[in-house]
């Protein structure tokens, strides 16, 4: 869960841009929104349930270590892993595992096992998460996350859409990235690649090296520093405002929170990352992925009862 941060959605509608039920569905499931996380109970090799989050920003799919323990999983190997933060936390591998949820069954996966309560100390035992799925679980389907129906779907094809709603290329590699634009009082709007981050709670966390070439990193200092959550490396406590728009897949969203680190480690130090962009954003729309030839796609939900 590389830039995983731990940080109320009025009633909605579904705009008829997509239909739920098209696209050859291998699953369709209930989902709650927590933290502006969207989680799920999965099984692992069909014991459970236990709570995961769905987290766009993890390569690989994670388990809290007590569960792995209590199922007897087949574990090896030790190594640290990072995330957001600068610091690292102690991993092992689970070897083989099935993770299920709404009847559907991944492939055999190698887990990352690690101490999940250490990033919710202070969460409340009923609030905690035991699990994440990552892309390793969800990779080769249309990944449909529709937060305002509380539904995560499984896809073999896309979704028909209307024409006024679109495909928007995907960037992939070391995350996945979407083209986008952040307007900040005082600058002009500062465009970027940033990571498809659904496991982070916070609105967009742009990168060190991004706010240094875009002259942020200077207007950041009138900022306030403030605490916007919890990562794989540690505490996060940035420079923190709300910006005056996010520009993206031909939807502008209105103050959303943005935070400036000063990391010198981590993922937010990297030289090839612009930032992430997280559930505090997604968490409007119904969230389409292709993971398959990737691509994205975004239906913005309405207030109940607004026509179309």
């Amino acid at each position: 869960m590389r830039p995983g941060c731990l940080l109320l959605v009025a009633l909605v509608t579904l705009s008829p841009a997509l239909s739920a039920g098209s696209g050859h569905s291998v699953t369709d499931a209930p989902a709650t929104i927590r933290h502006h996380q969207m989680w799920v109970e999965a099984t692992v090799n069909g014991l459970g349930p236990y709570a995961f989050v769905v987290d766009t920003g993890a390569e690989v799919s994670i388990l809290d270590e007590p569960v792995a323990e209590a199922l007897g999983l087949r574990t090896g190997g030790r190594f640290q892993v990072g995330g957001a933060g600068e610091g690292l936390m102690n991993a092992t591998e689970a070897f083989d595992v099935r993770v299920g949820f709404g009847g559907f069954v991944s492939r055999g996966v190698d887990l990352q096992v690690m101490n999940l309560r250490l990033l919710q100390s202070g969460v409340d035992e009923e609030d905690r998460f035991e699990g994440v799925i990552g892309l390793d679980v969800l990779r080769g389907y249309v990944l449909d996350m529709d937060y305002p129906a509380r539904r995560l779907r499984l896809h073999l094809e896309r979704p028909a859409l209307e024409p006024r709603a679109e495909w928007a290329k995907v960037w992939n590699g070391s995350y996945l990235r979407v083209d986008a634009s952040i307007q900040v009082k005082g600058l002009d709007p500062l465009a970027g690649r940033f990571a498809i981050d659904t496991g982070a709670a916070f609105g967009v966390i742009v990168s060190r090296p991004f706010a240094a070439r875009t002259g942020l990193e200077i207007q950041a200092r009138r900022y306030p520093k403030r605490d916007v959550g919890r990562g794989v490396g540690g505490d996060l406590r940035h420079r923190a405002t709300r910006m005056e728009r996010l520009t993206l897949g031909g939807f502008a969203v209105e103050q959303v929170r943005l935070a400036v680190p000063g990391d010198q480690s981590g993922v937010l130090a990297e030289q090839n990352f612009d930032g992430l962009i997280g559930g505090e954003v997604w968490e409007r729309f119904r969230l389409l992925i292709d993971l398959a030839e990737p691509a994205l796609a975004l239906v913005e939900a309405r207030p109940r009862g607004q026509a179309p």
